[in-house]
C-alpha cells in the first residue's frame, strides 16, 4: 500500500505509458546499434602496428650478432602514434627439443631522436641522448628456435618524428659458448628487432567517436534535465534521479579533455580519462544495487541505505584510482617501465577487485530475487524492474563480449618485414602484449562505446515525464481557484472523483 502510494506521488514516466510495440521497437534499435558497431569496428583500422629490423641486414655489417652494438631506426611516428613499445627476439640455430635453456643477459639501451646533422649513425658519441644510459639485467628463456621475448623499452608520449635507439646485449657471447652432446646451446643466427606502436587511422577513430558520442550525452542530458525542471526534486522518481546523475558522468566517460594528451607531455591527463571510466561505471554498479533495493524501501536514509551501498562500490573505485595514477606515472617518468613485469601489484589489485566484485554480485542478486520476491505481482513495479533488468543483462553480454574480443585478438599485430612465424614466438605473461595495449581491435572499443551511451541515452528515453504529467502539471488544479466553483455540498461530502482517487488499489 505504502509502495502504491509511493508510485502515485511521483512523476510518471515514460515507461508506464509504452506499448508492447514500442518497447520492442527500442530493443530492435538496440540491437540494431549494437550490429553497427559491431561491424563498424571489424571494418575498422587495426589498433597496433609493427616494423621488424634484422640485426644482420643493418648497414653495420660487422656487427658482432652476440653483442652489437645495434644501431635501429624507429619508423617515422607522429603525436597521433601515442606509444612506442621496442622488444627482441633472439633465433638460435639447430635448437634441441625440449631443452629449455636460461641466459642472464644484460641491455644497455640508448635513445636518442634523429636529426638532420646526424648524418652517420655509426659515431653515437656525437649525438643528444634524451635519457642516460639504460642498463636491463632480465633472464631469457628458450626452448624453440625463438627465443622468448626480450622487452627493451617504451617511450610516451611521442614528442619526436623519429628515433634511433642504440642496443648492446651482454651475456650471449658467454653463453655460446656452452656446449651439451656435442651441440651448441645458444648459437645466435639473428636477431629481429620488433617496434610497436598505435595506427594513426585508429586514433583519428577514437577521437571522432569520442566527439559524437559526447555530442550525443550532452543533447540526452539537456533534454532530460529540461523536461525535469519543472517538477520538484522530491517528485522525481528514483530511476530520474539516478538518469540525471548518469548523463553527466556519461559525458565525462567519453571525455572532452581526451584530445589534450596529444598536445601535452603530462601523465595527469590519461589518469583523468581512466579516473572518467571508473567513476561511471561505479555509478552503474551504485544505480543497479540502489534501484532494485529502494523500489521495496520507502524511506532512504543516508546511514541505512546510501552508506553501506558505497562502501561496497567505493573500495574498488579507490584501488583501480590508486593503481591508474601509479601504472600512468610510471610509464610516463621511467621508459623501461613494463606493466607486465610487476605481476605482484597486479595480483593484488585484481584480489582486491574480485573479492569486492563477488561481494556485489552476491547482495545484488539477493536484491533481485527479493524484489521480484514482493514487487513482482505490481503491474507498475514488475514493468519497472523487467526493463530494468532487460537493459541491464543487454549491456553485461556486450561488456563481456568485448572483453572476450581483448583475448581473441590476442597478438593479432601486423609486424611488416618480419621474418618470423607467430607460431614460433612464446606468449608470457611478463611480455608487453599482455597488459600494456589499452585496445586489441577496433571492434572492442567500437562497442563499449556504443553500448554504454546507448544505455544511458534509452534510460533517459523511458524514465523521462510522460506527455501526460507535463500537461497536468502546465494545468494543474489550484485549490484556491477551484473553490470558487465548487458547491458546499461536494466541499463537505467530497466529490466523487476524488473519492475513487484516493480509494486504495485492489
Amino acid at each position: 500500500m505504502r509502495v502504491r502510494r509511493d508510485i502515485e506521488a511521483c512523476v510518471p514516466m515514460r515507461l508506464y505509458g509504452m506499448t508492447r510495440s514500442q518497447l520492442a521497437a527500442l530493443f530492435c534499435s538496440l540491437a540494431i546499434i549494437f550490429i553497427i558497431t559491431l561491424l563498424v569496428g571489424l571494418q575498422g583500422p587495426d589498433v597496433l602496428r609493427g616494423d621488424a629490423v634484422l640485426a644482420s641486414q643493418l648497414p653495420e655489417k660487422s656487427v658482432d650478432l652476440r653483442k652489437g652494438p645495434f644501431v635501429l631506426r624507429a619508423p617515422p611516428l607522429s603525436v597521433f602514434s601515442q606509444e612506442l613499445w621496442l622488444s627482441a627476439f633472439i633465433r638460435r640455430d639447430k635448437p634441441k627439443a625440449g631443452l629449455l635453456f636460461n641466459v642472464n643477459v644484460t641491455v644497455e639501451i640508448k635513445v636518442h631522436p634523429e636529426t638532420f646533422n646526424a648524418k652517420k649513425l655509426e659515431n653515437t658519441n656525437e649525438l643528444v641522448f634524451l635519457t642516460s644510459p639504460i642498463h636491463r639485467s632480465v633472464m631469457l628463456n628458450c626452448i624453440k628456435a625463438v627465443c622468448d621475448e626480450l622487452f627493451l623499452v617504451h617511450l610516451i608520449p611521442i614528442d619526436y618524428t623519429r628515433y634511433v635507439f642504440t642496443v648492446q646485449f651482454d651475456g650471449l657471447a658467454n653463453s655460446g659458448s656452452q656446449w651439451e652432446d656435442g651441440q651448441q646451446l645458444l648459437h645466435v643466427i639473428d636477431v629481429e628487432f620488433h617496434f610497436h606502436y598505435y595506427n594513426t587511422q585508429f586514433t583519428y577513430l577514437e577521437l571522432i567517436s569520442r566527439f559524437v558520442c559526447f555530442a550525443f550525452s550532452e543533447v540526452s542530458a539537456v533534454l532530460f534535465l529540461s523536461s525535469l525542471r519543472n517538477f520538484a526534486l522530491r517528485d522525481w522518481t528514483l530511476e530520474q534521479k539516478y538518469t540525471a546523475l548518469l548523463l553527466p558522468l556519461l559525458m565525462l566517460f567519453n571525455n572532452p579533455f581526451f584530445p589534450l594528451r596529444y598536445f601535452t607531455s603530462s601523465w595527469i591527463v590519461q589518469w583523468l580519462d581512466n579516473v572518467f571510466q571508473a567513476t561511471f561505471a561505479v555509478a552503474v554498479l551504485l544505480f543497479w544495487i540502489c534501484l532494485f533495493h529502494g523500489m521495496r524501501a520507502v524511506r532512504r536514509t543516508v546511514c541505512g541505505f546510501y552508506l553501506p551501498k558505497l562502501a561496497i562500490v567505493a573500495a574498488p573505485w579507490m584501488t583501480f584510482i590508486w593503481f591508474a595514477a601509479w601504472n600512468t606515472q610510471n610509464q610516463y617518468k621511467d621508459v623501461k617501465f613494463n606493466l607486465s613485469l610487476e605481476l605482484r601489484t597486479i595480483a593484488y589489485t585484481g584480489a582486491v577487485l574480485i573479492c569486492f566484485g563477488l561481494i556485489y554480485v552476491v547482495v545484488l542478486l539477493v536484491l533481485i530475487f527479493r524484489a521480484f520476491t514482493e514487487l513482482g505481482w505490481l503491474a507498475y513495479n514488475s514493468l519497472r524492474l523487467k526493463i530494468l533488468i532487460s537493459l541491464s543483462s543487454l549491456l553485461v553480454v556486450v561488456i563481456c563480449l568485448a572483453i572476450g574480443l581483448h583475448f581473441i585478438f590476442w597478438n593479432v599485430v601486423k609486424i611488416s618485414n618480419s621474418t618470423m612465424d607467430p607460431q614460433q614466438k612464446t606468449m608470457r605473461l611478463d611480455s608487453p602484449a599482455v597488459f600494456n595495449y589499452r585496445y586489441r581491435s577496433a571492434a572492442e572499443f567500437s562497442l563499449v562505446y556504443g553500448i554504454v551511451n546507448a544505455y544511458v541515452v534509452v534510460l533517459a528515453i523511458i524514465y523521462s515525464p510522460s506527455r501526460r504529467a507535463v500537461h497536468e502539471h502546465s494545468f494543474k488544479d489550484y485549490p484556491s481557484l477551484s473553490m470558487v466553483n465548487g458547491s458546499d455540498e461536494d466541499i463537505i461530502y467530497e466529490s466523487d472523483i476524488e473519492t475513487l482517487r484516493l480509494r486504495p488499489a485492489r
